[in-house]
């Protein structure tokens, strides 16, 4: 019975193990450096091109890192303009609690619109720190896009090399399967265009909150221009509100130059 039982479970080994190496067809190997050395600088012509694509798309990595060095410190500014904010919500709310006991009418109307105000600055705060991180978030696409845009440069690099031995007709080609370079460069490719719709999505979310900061924050600052000047002294005085500054503006999104067709063209 246990002699029975073995010889199943090494069966099942076996055809688990025969359909695992035909759902993985020939395994990659690069060319050799020997093969590769046989090719003289004239026969180089595919390989050339293929380092110029690497190259590019290297630069375009270290660019992208450029920008998400630009953004990091944006969380740090966005929590800090939220502490300013509660601090401003709380004297304003000082000013409310002074003015509920007050028989002045206009007391009690600036301290009310001052506490509107303060409302609005914590809203425009609070989206403040959901752009920033949202930014950072964007960036950060962008540059695992980059980096995936290098892995196919190198996977198009590997297969220029097999071009080139075949155009020059060196004998060493014919050790060398075409069909999983072609596959090395498919699966690169893909990752590619998950990278890239990630960074898409990314962007439209970093965008969106943008503009629910930079509504806020237009909205906050007609709010308090449009105010009338504070009058009287003590406890029921409005204080004075200095509104943030405008959301920056975002650089453009340079995409990773020297990108393949069936890419973003980037």
């Amino acid at each position: 019975m246990r002699h029975n039982i073995v010889l199943v479970a090494l069966a099942a080994v076996s055809t688990l193990t025969g359909c695992s190496m035909f759902q993985r067809g020939p395994r990659f190997q690069p060319v050799s450096e020997a093969d590769f050395g046989r090719l003289s600088p004239a026969q180089m012509g595919p390989v050339d091109s293929a380092r110029g694509e690497l190259f590019s798309a290297h630069d375009a990595v270290a660019r992208a890192k450029l920008r998400l060095q630009e953004v990091q410190q944006e969380p740090a500014r966005a929590r800090a303009d939220e502490t300013a904010a509660r601090a401003e919500l709380q004297r304003a709310g000082a000013e409310l609690d002074a003015a509920a006991s007050s028989a002045d009418p206009g007391a009690k109307a600036r301290a009310k619109e001052l506490d509107a105000a303060a409302r609005l600055r914590a809203q425009a705060a609070r989206a403040h720190t959901g752009f920033a991180q949202r930014q950072v978030d964007a960036r950060q696409a962008e540059v695992d896009m980059g980096e995936a845009r290098v892995e196919v440069a190198e996977a198009e690099l590997e297969r220029a090399k097999l071009t080139a031995l075949r155009q020059a007709r060196i004998a060493a080609a014919t050790k060398y399967d075409a069909a999983p370079f072609d596959a090395h460069v498919a699966q690169a490719e893909k990752g590619f265009q998950d990278a890239r719709a990630r960074a898409a999505e990314a962007a439209r979310r970093s965008d969106q909150s943008r503009f629910a900061w930079s509504t806020l924050t237009q909205q906050y600052q007609a709010r308090v221009q449009g105010e009338s000047p504070p009058a009287g002294t003590g406890a029921g005085q409005a204080l004075p509100v200095a509104p943030p500054p405008p959301p920056p503006a975002l650089p453009p999104a340079s995409p990773p130059a020297g990108a393949s067709a069936s890419g973003t063209g980037q």
